[in-house]
């Protein structure tokens, strides 16, 4: 995937984040057609990029999250926000949680920069659903199967 990620040259006019990426190739196609989302935000939590067809089981679009605190974002889902705050202290995080009727795997790294310092997060959520229905199904019935073995 070389060149799928190309900084964009900070912008001079003010409507456009400073931090924003251009994708192109092979990332666009993994975004476009895998149920993920991808997401930067700087450290005081401006979300710069949100892309992915994974957006579309939320009811968002690609970008429509561009400028919004990623805090307000997952305010009301609470196991989110603690990996989101624990990505911003620092921490590599993963974890699978429910929002709405979707199941998504996170994924949250800090950024740095060349100074070491904070420079904001990257995140990648991927909707995991259709497995955890798959492994509800299978653990109900091997629950069923050693009830009637019993």
């Amino acid at each position: 995937m070389k060149h799928a990620l190309r900084h964009r040259p900070p912008s001079s006019r003010a409507s456009e984040p400073r931090d924003s990426v251009e994708l192109d190739g092979d990332l666009r196609i993994v975004l476009d057609n895998l149920p993920v989302i991808l997401w930067f935000a700087t450290p005081d939590g401006r979300i710069t990029m949100s892309e992915g067809r994974g957006l579309t089981s939320l009811g968002l679009h690609s970008g429509e999250l561009v400028g919004s605190s990623i805090f307000e974002v997952v305010r009301d889902f609470p196991e989110v926000r603690e990996l989101v705050t624990r990505a911003f202290a620092g921490e590599t995080v993963t974890g699978t949680v429910r929002m709405q009727d979707r199941w998504h795997e996170y994924h949250i790294t800090p950024r740095r920069g060349p100074d070491g310092q904070l420079a904001g997060v990257i995140g990648v959520s991927t909707d995991v659903t259709t497995r955890k229905e798959v492994e509800e199904d299978r653990d109900r019935l091997y629950r069923a199967a050693r009830r009637a073995h019993r």
